[in-house]
Order: C-alpha cells, then sequence, then structure tokens
C-alpha cells in the first residue's frame, strides 16, 4: 500500500514520536510504500521518504494549526490509500487516539480550556471526529474507548482497540535470581530490600505522591523513582510522611530493561495514561505491575494475573495489602506478568494494523463506513 503517516516529529523522544517511528520501520520493512509528513525526523528506516512540512514558530497554538493546515494540503495530493495520523491534525483516514482526548486530559488536570493552544487542540479534535474522510480511530484500550464514545457517540461504527506492541526482545524475561541480584546491588540499600519502581516523566500525572503515600503502608520496601521531572516536591513529601529515606530518586536512566528486571514490582498510580508503555515493558520483563483503571495496560490485568488494578479512592491500605500480595508470589508472579503481553509483541501488533488497514481499503467496506457517517448526521465541519 501507499501510505501517509502524519506526525510533528518523529524520533525516540516521546511516546507517540516513538510509535510514529517504530510503526513506520515495521510497515516498510513489510514492503509497503512509506511517506513521513512531519516538522523533525531522527532515526528514519532506508526506503521511505520524508515530507517536511512547514508550520508557523510562533509559539505553540499557532505551529499546530498551521501544521494542520499544510499537513492536509501536501497529503491531499499524494492519493494515498492510507493516512495514519495520532496528533492535532485532520487529514487523516486513519486516527490513533494514543493520548486520549484532549478534553479528557484537561480535565483530568483540573485545567480551563482557556489557553490558545488548548481550545486549537479542541477545535482540531472536534474537526477531526467530525470529518466523513475518517475511516477507522485506533484506541490503546478500553477505557480510551469508553471515553471516546461518551464525548463522540456517532463514530461508534468505526472504533478499534488495538493494544500498544513491546520489544519483547530488547525488554526480557530475567529468571536467573543471579542475574536479578546483580542488577540490584547497582540500587542504593536494596540488594536484599523489596524494590517497588516508579517511571514517568509527568511526576504527578502518573501518581508519584500517590506512590509516596504508599510507602508508610510498607515499612519494609524501597522506591526507586525514575524519570526527568522535578523532585523537589516529592522529596518534600516524603520527608514529611517520614519515609525519605526509602524514597531514591535515580534521575533519568538509559538501561531501562535492567531496571524492570531488578525491580519486584512497577507502581504506576496514574491519573490519565492511555497506553502506559512503562507497564508493557515491565511485564515484558517478568515484573508485576500495580496500577489505576486509567491506564491503558489495566485491559491485561482483569484476572489479577501478574498484576493488579488499584482503587485510589479506596485508601492507601487497600492498594498497600494488594503490593504486599503481589510481592509474596515472587518467582511465579514474574512468569504471570511475562506471559500477559506474551503475545502484545511489536510484530503481532503491526499484523492487527495492517488488517485493519485492509479492511478500510476494501471498496465494500469503505462504502459500510461512509454509510455510517451519513446514518449517524456526521458532517463536515469548517471552522478552523
Amino acid at each position: 500500500m501507499k501510505i501517509a503517516v502524519v506526525q510533528p516529529k518523529f524520533n525516540t523522544g516521546g511516546g507517540a514520536e516513538r510509535y510514529a517511528l517504530n510503526l513506520s520501520q515495521g510497515l516498510s520493512r513489510r514492503g509497503h510504500d512509506l511517506h513521513l509528513f512531519g516538522r523533525k525526523a531522527r532515526h528514519l528506516p532506508d526506503g521511505v521518504c520524508f515530507h517536511r512540512i512547514w508550520a508557523l514558530a510562533a509559539g505553540r497554538a499557532l505551529k499546530t494549526w498551521s501544521f494542520a493546515r499544510s499537513a492536509q494540503w501536501r497529503v491531499a495530493r499524494g492519493n494515498f490509500a492510507i493516512v495514519h495520523g495520532s496528533g492535532k491534525t485532520y487529514c487523516q483516514n486513519v486516527h490513533r487516539l494514543g493520548g486520549g482526548l484532549h478534553r479528557t486530559y484537561l480535565q483530568k488536570m483540573g485545567k480551563p480550556a482557556n489557553a490558545w493552544y488548548d481550545r486549537v487542540a479542541l477545535a482540531l479534535e472536534e474537526r477531526l471526529m467530525r470529518a466523513i474522510t475518517l475511516k477507522a480511530i485506533i484506541c490503546p484500550s478500553r477505557w480510551v474507548q469508553e471515553d471516546l464514545l461518551r464525548v463522540y457517540p456517532g463514530v461508534a461504527g468505526i472504533v478499534h482497540v488495538i493494544t500498544n506492541g513491546v520489544d519483547l526482545d530488547a525488554f526480557a524475561y530475567c529468571p536467573d535470581p543471579q542475574r536479578r541480584r546483580d542488577l540490584r546491588w547497582a540500587l542504593p540499600d536494596a540488594a536484599r530490600t523489596p524494590v517497588l519502581l516508579f517511571v514517568a516523566a509527568n511526576f504527578w500525572l502518573k501518581g508519584l505522591d500517590r506512590a509516596i503515600a504508599l510507602m508508610p503502608h510498607l515499612p519494609d520496601t524501597v522506591l526507586m523513582v525514575i524519570g526527568g521531572d522535578h523532585p523537589q516536591p516529592f522529596m518534600d513529601q516524603a520527608r514529611g510522611l517520614g519515609v525519605a529515606e526509602r524514597v531514591r530518586f535515580m534521575g533519568a536512566q538509559t538501561n531501562m530493561a535492567a531496571c524492570y528486571q531488578a525491580a519486584d514490582l512497577l507502581l504506576h498510580p496514574t491519573r490519565f495514561d492511555p497506553v502506559a508503555n512503562v507497564c508493557l515493558e515491565a511485564l515484558a520483563c517478568g515484573t508485576p505491575v500495580v496500577t489505576t483503571a486509567r491506564a491503558g495496560t489495566a485491559d491485561l490485568l482483569h484476572d489479577g494475573r501478574g498484576g493488579a488494578v488499584m482503587d485510589p479512592a479506596a485508601g492507601a491500605e487497600p492498594a498497600a495489602r494488594l503490593i504486599r500480595e503481589l510481592l509474596s508470589w515472587g518467582v511465579k508472579g514474574r512468569r504471570q506478568a511475562r506471559q500477559l503481553v506474551a503475545d502484545h509483541s511489536h510484530e503481532a501488533h503491526l499484523d492487527h494494523i495492517e488488517a485493519l488497514y485492509r479492511r478500510i481499503t476494501d471498496p465494500y467496506q469503505g462504502a459500510a463506513a461512509n454509510d455510517h457517517h451519513a446514518t449517524q448526521g456526521i458532517g463536515r465541519n469548517e471552522g478552523l
């Protein structure tokens, strides 16, 4: 197929950027004619064509708006079978809602939509969801699907839940206890202490305050915090709770697989995380996960194997009991964690994406999708 992938940046810096780059690499390996449309790109695979998109460098709002307009004009000239996007654009016929709805993100952050960027983002989101050219929306988890249909019920017939893939070779299960002990010696004072791991770029959004609040109820554990966010407010919280010596801020790390393998459990009490790649990576390394229903990975933890879903509103003690139970499982829990993602490799993810592409490019399927829009009364929104 002749495929366009639209994303402002293609690199390894963020989740959306990494996903777009990995998708492009995988589709190119499978022989598709790949064209990437963006402002910047690094580490592009051989055989793909990169089209640089112009955007106004005059603030985030204007940059986002002008990129969407320019991408629409450039992509329309290419006669692509598939236009796959995941950002604030409306030229795509396949949209991956990897970051969830922007309006839901604002609600979770407690922010009013007063900033110009937020207004532009909401207008672009509205235009995309009402475009008659939109043939498929990919949600990375069921809660994202449910949230989408609550706000835009008219798109129900074109929504597909496809979980992210994970590199099962790079994030490998480590059954050797000696190897894990060797890794643990790199963590201060944690060679013989159960290690809880917290990984995030945005500490508050991913619930570091909730994780620290659990530490008085888990007196025999150490919490290792990895990420480049500003730690001082959370250091103050740990000091106020009397657990500062058991909360270690490690900064950003390059060998994340070793960190997952060394830990006993990943604690991810997030407020908003449509995908939660860190949970997928931890499970692939055989590290059980405790998260919330607002993490995409909660879909995999429905039966309590390899991890659990906590309810922050229920208080700290119930969550601490879940964690103590998972820690008691030992090797059994690690094996179960790995099994949860055994069918979620990057190649399996690409199989699902290709199947969706074939479905929407079939003329009969395409006609059905157009009929769906007509019967739901969804038309064009020429707002921007």
